[in-house]
């Protein structure tokens, strides 16, 4: 917690992310966008060509997290789970939805000091209504992708399997695209 929590800081600070330069970010055409540690990039794969290799990378004795920092509406919640779905019925491991940052005082406690068996998949959009927080001169929004990018990062230095997908301005959309080309990828490689 208390690393997630210096790293938030510091992004509302208006610093960058320690780890930088050992981040890749890949961008589709449809603004998604996708970063990964370095470790876990093919410099040969597009887009979802990453993103299914990142999903791929599981084993039998790993778990899937899907941690989503957008604004949950029914639509949103709906398409998350339609994607957990698809992806339970193609890897052979548990994929869980746990929403952040809700899970970084509870099962996030897991994801950093457990075994290192967890793959993370960072969910945001840059959708969230702009709410200023009185007294700060940052929004709700900015806190809540400031907490992402800080988990996110301390998972990185912690040399857990994680990325971060940036849904754009459309996340309803995005989650769609994303869910139906996992499942095409899937059954074209079966």
């Amino acid at each position: 917690v208390v690393s997630s929590k210096q790293t938030t800081r510091r992004l509302l600070e208006g610093k960058k992310e320690e780890q930088a330069i050992s981040i890749g970010e890949i961008r589709d055409d449809a603004g998604l966008a996708l970063r990964i540690p370095f470790a876990l990039v093919d410099e040969d794969a597009g887009f979802i060509e990453q993103l299914v290799r990142f999903f791929q990378n599981a084993g039998p004795t790993n778990y899937l997290t899907l941690m989503p920092f957008v604004h949950m509406t029914d639509d949103v919640q709906n398409l998350l789970s339609e994607l957990v779905v698809a992806l339970r019925a193609v890897l052979p491991l548990p994929v869980i939805l746990n929403p952040g940052p809700r899970y970084l005082h509870s099962t996030g406690q897991l994801h950093k000091g457990g075994p290192n068996t967890g793959l993370y998949l960072i969910i945001t959009a840059s959708t969230d209504t702009v709410l200023a927080i009185p007294g700060e001169p940052y929004s709700f929004s900015d806190l809540n992708n400031a907490q992402a990018r800080g988990d996110f990062s301390s998972l990185v230095a912690l040399g857990r399997q994680v990325a971060h997908l940036d849904l754009g301005s459309s996340p309803q959309e995005a989650l769609a695209a994303v869910t139906a080309e996992v499942q095409l990828r899937w059954t074209e490689s079966a």
